[in-house]
């Protein structure tokens, strides 16, 4: 699991000061390419990537 933190600094870098709400808007375009089993909102957390979607 990776929070909105997490992936700004990976992505964008420690010098990046965007809005964090940008994650949000990549993660939805992600979503609509793989489909909306493969990444999984964790309240307050942030995002997990299931490699395994139940059938």
């Amino acid at each position: 699991m990776l929070s909105r933190e997490q992936l700004l600094e990976k992505v964008w870098g420690y010098d990046y000061y965007g809005e964090a709400r940008v994650v949000d808007v990549h993660i939805g375009h992600v979503r609509q390419k793989l489909g909306e089993d493969f990444i999984t909102t964790v309240r307050g957390a942030g995002y997990r990537f299931d490699d395994e979607v139940p059938a």
